[in-house]
């Protein structure tokens, strides 16, 4: 099962039990999820194509979304595929840099960790921890919001610092979780 970014939202909601919004503002929660996204444990194994290596040319910019480039392949023009030697190459600020320059022309095939962007439709098994990161973050602005001024009669500081120790722990389960699944597809994050 897959979730959008509406769909989490709607889970927020319901896992804080603020479906009216009167403890946070639409756009908090939104900004909560957003922090859910920008886990690193919030990444996928995937292939990208989209340069082109040339002879002449020894930087590249890393494509949008790529956060770790593992291996490198050339897929020559002539349809053969040259694996690049983790020795010759580097990511470094943006770019991936050549020592040399690259030994053929055609498609560079990268072998990478991308993140999910917070438009993209997630897999279950990161829907989790991005609500537990973002109700997490929700019960520490509500504290930072309302410990110094008047609570209401419905919450006290002791149930906002339950709500906190609860999704600490659910966020701990969550990671490890998400290292499992990460192992078993054969990469680390």
């Amino acid at each position: 099962m897959t979730y959008t970014p509406a769909q989490l939202l709607t889970r927020l909601r319901t896992k804080l039990r603020d479906t009216n919004d009167s403890k946070w503002t639409s756009s908090e929660k939104e900004e909560c999820l957003v922090s859910g996204f920008e886990d690193p444990a919030v990444a996928y194994y995937a292939e990208d194509t989209s340069l082109t290596a040339s002879t002449t040319i020894q930087s590249y910019t890393v494509p949008t979304g790529v956060e770790k480039i593992v291996d490198i392949w050339i897929i020559g023009t002539d349809g053969l595929s040259t694996r690049v030697s983790p020795s010759t190459w580097e990511q470094k600020y943006g770019k991936i840099v050549f020592n040399t320059y690259p030994q053929a022309d055609g498609t560079m095939s990268l072998s990478c960790i991308k993140k999910y962007a917070t438009t993209d439709t997630v897999p279950e098994e990161f829907a989790g921890l991005i609500l537990a990161i973002a109700a997490y973050n929700a019960f520490e602005m509500l504290m930072n919001k309302f410990g110094s001024s008047f609570l209401t009669n419905d919450v006290s500081m002791a149930e906002i610092q339950a709500g906190l120790a609860y999704y600490d722990k659910k966020v701990r389960e969550e990671r490890a979780k998400s290292r499992r699944i990460n192992n078993r597809l054969g990469y680390k994050l």
